[in-house]
């Protein structure tokens, strides 16, 4: 034993170990199996799935309540209430609205009808249209003021007291040029043309020539017919029958239009006759100091009783008022309508007392004419 402590210890090599890296790990992707592509895989998340479903069929609901409002017929447009209107009958604005009878009234643009009416008819000054549930429209309508009706050849013409037409009457349009107006307010020359035709037309007459043809009479007029050797008595002659023609010719003009205004609802409005021959449209403008002197004429003779059959603008200032037996009252823009008015009771009153009458009397200069 002893021995064996003694025993020279066997040497054991021990061989260095050996050094390993082991580098630090900061991210580790999650390692992913390969799906099998013909397994399905199915994961139902109950809370998530439930509001789907609810989404849509509310979404759905919604769809399904819009379009049956829409196309129930118990919203559909059936009826008007007007207010306002005095000259606009209901007929005519079921006339102009007669595109949405029918239609659903929450699919109607009250403005796009305002405008349609403010365009349609000129006589309306506003409109406001809101919509009475389940199926009627409310029209709340103001209208300008028509104070008469303006006749020309060419018509008749409802005007405001602005002077603005308002709304075309009738309408007959007529052949009756410039130069016949002219002649027909006494302003023709004896060198119009219609004079020279005239006397040309007695000429042939005379002649006998009425049968040849238009080219024969043109040769016989140019070799036979020289109308600045005819004698001026002749021509003024030709002049005042041509006047008087003329002014037939207008009148008969006028009363046509004047006939049809007065198978309108219009017929009560005082009338003014105007020789022209404008065609006028909704919103063009007649002479507005002339209009407003005729309505304060109108006012002062109605006061007195005064009857009047026709109202005529003479020239570019004069208003003529006939009234029974023919008496003319003449007034003027050239003086006060006020100042007229009292020339016009001094005079009538002094011939009433001196038991005379009178067919005119011009009270539109400072000296009064009186024509018995």
């Amino acid at each position: 034993m002893a021995w064996n402590i003694f025993r020279a210890r066997k040497k054991v090599k021990v061989e260095p170990e050996e050094l390993k890296f082991e580098p630090t790990i900061f991210y580790k992707p999650k390692e992913v199996k390969p799906r099998n592509r013909f397994r399905f895989n199915f994961h139902l998340n109950l809370p998530k799935t439930f509001l789907g479903i609810l989404f849509f069929l509310l979404i759905a609901g919604v769809i399904y309540i819009v379009y049956q409002f829409v196309r129930n017929p118990y919203f559909e447009l059936k009826e008007y209430k007007v207010l306002g209107n005095r000259n606009i009958t209901i007929d005519q604005i079921k006339s102009s609205f007669s595109a949405y009878q029918g239609r659903h009234l929450y699919l109607i643009d009250t403005d796009g009808l305002e405008r349609q009416l403010l365009s349609e008819y000129p006589i309306i000054d506003g409109v406001d249209i809101t919509k009475i549930w389940p199926d009627k429209l409310f029209i709340k309508i103001s209208e300008r003021e028509p104070k008469l009706v303006y006749i020309n050849l060419n018509g008749g013409y409802l005007v405001d007291d602005q002077g603005q037409i308002l709304q075309v009457v009738t309408t007959n349009k007529v052949d009756f040029d410039q130069e016949k107006i002219r002649i027909a307010r006494g302003y023709g020359r004896v060198e119009d043309e219609y004079v020279k035709v005239t006397l040309q037309n007695e000429f042939l007459a005379k002649m006998g020539y009425l049968d040849k043809t238009e080219e024969e009479k043109k040769v016989i007029l140019l070799e036979q017919f020289v109308f600045e050797t005819y004698p001026l008595q002749e021509k003024k002659r030709v002049l005042n029958e041509l006047e008087v023609l003329f002014k037939a010719e207008a009148e008969s003009f006028w009363n046509a239009n004047s006939k049809a205004v007065a198978l309108s609802k219009y017929a009560t409005f005082p009338q003014v006759r105007v020789l022209n021959n404008d065609i006028l449209k909704p919103d063009d403008e007649v002479d507005l100091d002339r209009l407003t002197l005729t309505l304060e004429v109108t006012n002062f003779l109605s006061q007195r009783n005064t009857p009047i059959v026709s109202i005529v603008w003479e020239g570019e200032l004069l208003v003529k008022v006939e009234s029974l037996e023919k008496r003319i009252i003449v007034f003027g823009l050239g003086r006060k309508s006020s100042l007229q008015f009292e020339d016009l009771l001094l005079v009538t009153n002094d011939l009433a007392n001196r038991g005379q009458s009178y067919s005119m009397i011009d009270v539109s200069a400072t000296k009064v004419l009186v024509v018995h």
